[in-house]
């Protein structure tokens, strides 16, 4: 079984940047916790908000807004870093990103109880880009 999703370029560059905002997000939570030993809920009474709003954040179930992607790295005594550069034309063949797990090793759950296994296809050849993000500390 095989199915196509089609996604505009649009929402295909946002979503990819969200996505590693987020990484960035999660990786310096991470770091901090292994430095300093911060816990979720030493991030929340900084903030002022319940534990549980931390770790929908760090999941990524929630939508991240500006204000708040400041908000946690003031808590975690990072200071976030943005820069913006002019889209250089994708190679031919390059237009997939890379991942440290091969899509087989994902599962994506949609229903509860229903598990959906992205397998690559056999007769596509493929090929990957990788991207890198610094968190500036």
């Amino acid at each position: 079984m095989s199915y196509e999703l089609k996604i505009s370029q649009k929402d295909r560059a946002s979503g990819r940047f969200m996505g590693k905002v987020h990484r960035a997000l999660v990786e310096a939570a991470i770091r901090e916790k292994h430095e300093s030993g911060v816990s979720q809920r030493e991030i929340a009474a900084k903030l002022g908000v319940n534990r549980s709003m931390i770790n929908r954040i760090l999941r990524g179930d929630t939508n991240l807004t500006i204000k708040t992607i400041a908000e946690v790295a003031w808590a975690l005594g990072w200071e976030p870093d943005f820069s913006m550069k002019r889209k250089t034309a994708p190679k031919a063949g390059h237009n997939h990103f890379k991942s440290s797990r091969s899509a087989v090793d994902r599962p994506r759950t949609t229903f509860p109880n229903t598990v959906i296994v992205n397998q690559p296809r056999q007769d596509i050849e493929t090929s990957t880009t990788s991207v890198n993000l610094e968190v500036v500390s």
